[in-house]
């Protein structure tokens, strides 16, 4: 993950265990959420939560997620797409409050 600088146009990477292999990302106020493909208690995913002023990154590990792929966030909840989640391994949403 890199964070471009705008006004500078200066790169910075951001290094967490759970961004190895995103694939969707959304922001809100001072904070990035990464969806990750990798990573998390089965090792299929896990979503992370960077702060952008100082990089911390938090991961958010949940049994619920299977293959995250994108996010959407409204108010104060995050909306994860899972490809293979559900009963079916067809898909399912998860809810974060953040």
């Amino acid at each position: 993950m890199v964070k471009v600088n705008i006004a500078t146009g200066k790169a910075s990477r951001i290094f967490g265990k759970s961004l190895s292999d995103h694939m969707g990302i959304s922001s809100k106020g001072k904070d990035v959420w990464v969806a990750d493909e990798g990573g998390g208690p089965r090792n299929v995913g896990s979503v992370s939560e960077i702060d952008i002023a100082t990089g911390k990154v938090s991961q958010i590990d949940s049994l619920a997620f299977d293959t995250p792929f994108a996010l959407a966030i409204f108010g104060n909840t995050v909306w994860v797409t899972n490809i293979a989640g559900g009963t079916n391994h067809r898909g399912s949403v998860s809810k974060i409050s953040s």
